[in-house]
């Protein structure tokens, strides 16, 4: 389960906004740097409660763990900026939006890594 959570939610997010893009015509092409931008600033604000709710999470797979939690603070600070963008073009799907899910989620499983496992005490 935190393998399909960890892999399915920036594939669902981009095949989502993918298939309104034949709906409309988007007004302008831009890149996705203020999407990207925008996600990386909102994401860490739910990843970080959500890390502190699950401090306790059994260790046996810290680092799914980790990614399905980056995964899902992702998700929720795409929703935000779904919202507010207005593109759907594929090159700016890919790079705004799904990319810094896609970070967020490698960026999880090494904090689940690190900091959700056993220690060892040596």
């Amino acid at each position: 389960q935190l393998l399909a959570v960890a892999i399915g939610v920036p594939v669902l997010v981009g095949a989502w906004l993918l298939l309104w893009h034949g709906t409309y015509h988007d007004p302008l092409v831009r890149t996705g740097y203020r999407c990207f931008a925008l996600t990386a600033a909102t994401a860490p604000w739910p990843f970080l409660a959500l890390a502190y709710a699950s401090r306790r999470l059994d260790p046996r797979h810290p680092a799914l763990a980790g990614a399905a939690l980056g995964a899902t603070a992702g998700a929720w600070a795409a929703v935000m900026v779904e919202l507010w963008c207005p593109l759907a073009v594929p090159d700016h799907v890919a790079f705004g939006h799904v990319l810094p899910l896609a970070l967020l989620t490698l960026a999880g499983a090494i904090y689940g890594a690190r900091k959700l496992g056993l220690r060892r005490v040596g």
